[in-house]
């Protein structure tokens, strides 16, 4: 996966308190924090879109019990 495009900023409190006006930069950061996102969880805004659970992209945590219990379930 390719790094985003975009740097996600950190918008400050006081960039956004009711004094305070609305920038460029303030409109640039909305702008582009979106588009970060955007990239980083993926295309489609949908998790499931760019992660197909195949093995490859997905593992089983450390302590996950209940990811534990489905993992070794015999179905037969």
């Amino acid at each position: 996966m390719p790094a985003p495009s975009k740097v996600f900023t950190t918008i400050p409190d006081g960039d956004i308190d009711p004094e305070s006006p609305i920038t460029t930069g303030l409109m640039t950061a909305f702008r582009d924090n979106d588009q970060n996102l955007k990239e980083w969880v993926g295309g489609s805004f949908i998790a499931a879109v760019d992660h197909n659970h195949d093995g490859l992209n997905s593992v089983l945590l450390s302590g996950n019990v209940a990811g534990a219990l489905f993992m070794h379930k015999n179905y037969n």
